[in-house]
């Protein structure tokens, strides 16, 4: 026969099952608003049954003994975790590429009065008045403050995108800094939660954690991730591992003399180089070594190319002074082209002329006219044109990249939101479960309040014979 306890003992559990099911309720509600919270959920079930033998056993062997609370469980999707992972690489390259593409667009200034393409169309119209008046000081003089401000321009843009690239590798330096410290905070996770697995229970604080320093280390490189059974979490780049268990392997740059000593990225045991082909880092090393790179040396071929072509011309010509075989400009390249010293020395020297004692002679002020439509670069560019497709190819990229971070956002903030209806806390949800387990919960206090007044009367009113 079971004993008349048995009730009390079934009460006591739905009180204590139903009071772990509102503390979890009360947890998820002030978690709400943290960041990289996952929604935990009690699952009440029945305890086991007591077998009942003999003849007053009643009419079943199995005698209900009442409800106990599961340990609280985390609410995760890790198929959705995966795939933010994967689609956060992609954000995070194309978002800073964009970036980078708008401050070169800035520095270009296009269109714009201060810009090169207008201060180009100057230096042609300069030698344009001066074919006019070719023994006019004024002309001359307006010559060379054009080709000043033109050739200041082209020195500054240099000097802009150069720094830019440097900018961009001291990122590179700053975004290892950022990986190897993520990895080792995972690698102690690691210990932590395999730890507390072991025991059999869930780390579910920690478990949230980890989650959030992979979203973080997602968005820098390519990374890939997957759970070993006891718990700890595997990180590789390149199928070549970050972390493994409690141990994080240190990435880091050198110096490579081979692209103006920028920083290769590489593992700090073996130097070996990181095969990164996403997020931050690849969008740094691609803008600096790719679009950067190919910015620069273009404009050193515009500033080459405008040198080689006026000094060609210039130099078959003859001053007002009859001085001839003088170059019009100097410097190696876009970083330091300049008015060359002996025309800024003596204005006499600019050969407007082709032929000696002919002051009021501007056909070779026209023959460098000319060169604006001539293909003085690779046979297939005029001067014009080619600095055209810098700026061009340059808002294609921009476009580009643009685009693709904009689709990247919306994909990675749909896959979010899945995440957060998964292992969100819905505020509205929270409060009907606190609403049923409160209900619950007072109904057990009442059926313990009834058991009691039962064992009362058992106890102190059985067996008192003779007694109104």
């Amino acid at each position: 026969m079971r004993s008349s306890f048995a009730g009390l003992n079934m009460a006591m559990r739905a009180l204590m099952s139903q009071q772990q099911a509102i503390d979890v309720v009360n947890h998820n509600i002030g978690n709400a608003n943290t960041e990289g919270f996952s929604r935990q959920t009690v699952r009440l079930s029945q305890t086991d049954p007591l077998t009942m033998t003999g003849i007053n056993r009643g009419l079943s062997g199995q005698v209900s003994t009442g409800v106990q609370a599961d340990t609280a469980r985390r609410v995760r999707d890790s198929f959705i975790d995966l795939q933010i992972s994967r689609e956060t690489q992609t954000l995070g390259q194309h978002d800073l590429r964009q970036q980078v593409l708008g401050e070169v667009e800035l520095a270009f200034n296009e269109p714009s009065d201060q810009a090169i393409s207008a201060q180009l169309a100057n230096f042609w119209n300069a030698w344009s008045s001066l074919s006019n008046t070719p023994e006019s000081l004024a002309s001359r003089k307006a010559l060379e403050e054009n080709t000043k401000t033109l050739t200041t321009s082209i020195n500054q843009l240099y000097g802009q995108l150069t720094a830019i690239r440097r900018n961009l590798d001291d990122q590179i330096k700053f975004r290892v800094l950022d990986i190897n410290n993520i990895a080792g905070k995972i690698a102690k996770l690691n210990g932590q939660i395999t730890k507390i697995v072991g025991t059999g229970d869930q780390p579910k604080v920690l478990l949230d954690r980890r989650n959030l320093l992979l979203d973080e280390l997602s968005r820098l490189s390519n990374i890939r991730y997957f759970t070993q059974d006891n718990g700890a979490v595997t990180v590789t780049i390149g199928g070549r591992a970050l972390v493994m268990g409690e141990q994080a392997f240190a990435v880091s740059t050198v110096l490579n003399p081979s692209n103006n000593n920028l920083r290769d990225v590489v593992w700090e045991d073996d130097q070996s180089a990181l095969p990164i082909d996403n997020g931050e880092l690849q969008g740094i090393l691609d803008t600096r070594d790719n679009v950067l790179a190919t910015q620069i040396q273009k404009l050193d071929t515009l500033a080459t190319s405008l040198r080689d072509a006026v000094n060609t011309a210039h130099a078959a010509g003859f001053g007002l002074n009859n001085s001839t075989n003088n170059p019009f400009f100097e410097g190696n390249g876009a970083s330091d082209l300049r008015v060359a010293a002996v025309i800024s020395q003596d204005l006499s020297n600019i050969a407007a002329a082709t032929q000696i004692n002919a002051p009021g002679d501007g056909s070779n002020a026209l023959n460098i006219l000319a060169l604006q439509s001539a293909l003085s670069i690779g046979g297939v560019n005029t001067i014009d044109d080619f600095y055209h497709s810098i700026i061009t190819q340059l808002g294609v990229d921009s476009q580009q990249s643009g685009s693709i971070a904009a689709n990247q956002t919306l994909l990675v903030g749909h896959l979010k939101t899945q995440r957060e209806s998964v292992s969100g806390v819905s505020l509205d949800e929270e409060a009907t479960n606190l609403v049923k387990f409160q209900h619950a919960y007072n109904a057990a206090a009442r059926m313990m309040n009834v058991v009691d007044e039962m064992l009362d009367r058992i106890i102190n009113g059985m067996g008192l014979v003779g007694r109104s």
